[in-house]
């Protein structure tokens, strides 16, 4: 899955980043990290087939960010096809037996600054240096992820019908825009013992169908949005691990 297949992603993150209740805003714009220009520009170039100067825009980054995984793991992966001369192919499915991915969750990952805690897939990649989430886990593949975005309310939000209808409308305002993409179900379910919001959007990219979903946990200060997103293919290699890993969030863990 390349990069710009998630725009939508971010589209719809953007709703509950910068999403008002009453005359509140829900939260402030992040901070730009340093080393995020240098990432955009990897990525650009990457898909471009562009290697060498993907390759330079990386390392840029790794020396602003030199703990960034995703940005590691870029520059691994481009020097692995300039050794062989393969070019990257954007559109296509890497080789791989997807039947034999493991379902296994590894010991809880702790974030006591964001105060949530979360088993993810075991071998997955985490970055928790991206100033969009507070954890990003990455499949090595780039098939599926994980994201989780803590989000301070200055007013108490409710899991209540009139939000479930404003953030659906504000979904479809956004994805009318999208070409390729629809609101595929906004309704409430149970997630740690307490109704929770589940935002799920479909998004046609190329030959690729990306399945985007969302749960809203709402807190007396915050939001705690958990989002896992693959393309609709993989459903059945991915939607078990990611529906698990996300089963197993913890709020103010111990």
């Amino acid at each position: 899955m390349g990069n710009r297949h998630l725009k939508i992603f971010f589209l719809v993150l953007g709703i509950f980043l910068f999403f008002k209740p009453g005359e509140s805003q829900f939260a402030q714009t992040p901070l730009k990290s340093p080393a995020q220009p240098y990432i955009e520009a990897g990525d650009r170039l990457y898909e471009q087939g562009k290697l060498k100067e993907a390759l330079s825009a990386y390392e840029q980054a790794l020396a602003i960010e030199p703990k960034n995984q995703y940005v590691s793991f870029q520059i691994i992966r481009i020097n692995v096809k300039l050794a062989s001369g393969e070019k990257p192919i954007t559109e296509a499915l890497p080789s791989r037996d997807y039947t034999k991915i493991s379902r296994e969750l590894g010991p809880y990952y702790k974030d006591s600054v964001n105060k949530f805690a979360i088993k993810y897939p075991v071998g997955w990649l985490v970055d928790n240096s991206d100033p969009y989430f507070n954890l990003k886990l990455i499949d090595p593949y780039y098939e599926a992820f994980i994201f989780i975005k803590s989000v301070p309310t200055p007013q108490p939000l409710q899991i209540s019908y009139e939000f479930q209808s404003q953030v659906e409308s504000l979904v479809k305002n956004i994805v009318a825009q999208v070409p390729g993409a629809r609101l595929g179900y906004c309704n409430f379910e149970k997630l740690l013992d307490q109704t929770v919001l589940r935002v799920e959007v479909i998004y046609q990219a190329g030959q690729n169908i990306i399945v985007i979903n969302s749960r809203v946990l709402i807190e007396l200060d915050r939001a705690v949005i958990v989002t896992w997103v693959t393309q609709e293919k993989l459903l059945p290699y991915f939607r078990v691990l990611l529906e698990s890993s996300v089963a197993t969030i913890t709020l103010n863990p111990q």
